[in-house]
């Protein structure tokens, strides 16, 4: 259904480049379609259709064109705060840096964030990024909903333990990150001291809540299975380190 297989952030062929021409030339077949044989992405289909240079005869990528904003304060301010316990939330090593350093630009948040998850990343339990091509090889764009992408994760996880890997698809919620990250709208309109027009939503949600059971939040249907996705996704966590010797 998906045609060949490809990873994003893989360099592209001159063999992919070379069949993904061959298809469009002497064959009268769209873009999607040649570019899903060819294991491109249709986003790259379109740009070698406008660019058909092979890879192989473009001039390299320069490197680096600006200097690393955090390469003189990452080690001595950045990972103390880092390994401190417990680990303040990077909005919060953003704000500190900016108070300790008034000239440094408000550009470097998400650079900071990048780097901090890398920092964090585990090696012994890497959290792993599925990638679903949404374009079959008609050229027909799959119809994928947020539920859909979830069984699919469900099903990729059980898969695994099937063939005895250890894997859990874990929506944030079921690794304790309750706290979804802040839009970087809302963020600057709290920079600039105003409060969000999602504060009084979710104000007046509250209200009615309270209002609708006698001044109690509703119980949500899913609170129940939350939480034991929850409890399913630590006992795993336990057996796993339990079994590599860990803590």
């Amino acid at each position: 259904m998906f045609g060949r297989s490809f990873m994003p952030g893989r360099h592209v062929t001159d063999q992919q480049t070379r069949l993904f021409m061959t298809l469009r030339k002497t064959q009268p077949v769209p873009v999607p379609v040649a570019a899903a044989r060819a294991g491109l992405s249709q986003a790259t289909g379109y740009r070698l259709q406008a660019d058909p240079i092979l890879p192989s005869h473009k001039k390299p990528r320069r490197g680096r064109r600006r200097p690393d904003p955090l390469s003189d304060i990452f080690d001595t301010e950045v990972l103390p705060l880092l390994k401190s316990s417990p680990g303040p939330r990077p909005v919060a090593i953003f704000e500190e840096l900016l108070r300790r350093y008034p000239d440094l630009s408000a550009d470097i948040r998400r650079t900071l964030e990048r780097r901090i998850r890398a920092w964090r990343a585990d090696t012994q339990h890497p959290h792993v990024h599925l990638t679903v091509r949404t374009i079959g090889q008609d050229g027909e764009r799959l119809n994928l909903r947020k539920a859909d992408l979830q069984h699919l994760r469900d099903t990729f996880a059980e898969k695994l333990r099937q063939r005895g890997i250890e894997a859990e698809s874990t929506p944030r919620h079921a690794r304790s990150k309750t706290r979804k990250g802040e839009a970087t709208p809302v963020y600057k309109i709290r920079q600039r001291g105003r409060r969000p027009l999602a504060d009084a939503r979710k104000e007046r949600q509250v209200q009615r809540e309270l209002k609708d059971n006698a001044g109690q939040l509703a119980q949500k249907p899913w609170d129940d299975a939350l939480v034991a996705r929850r409890n399913r996704v630590i006992t795993n966590l336990r057996q796993c380190r339990a079994g590599s010797g860990g803590l």
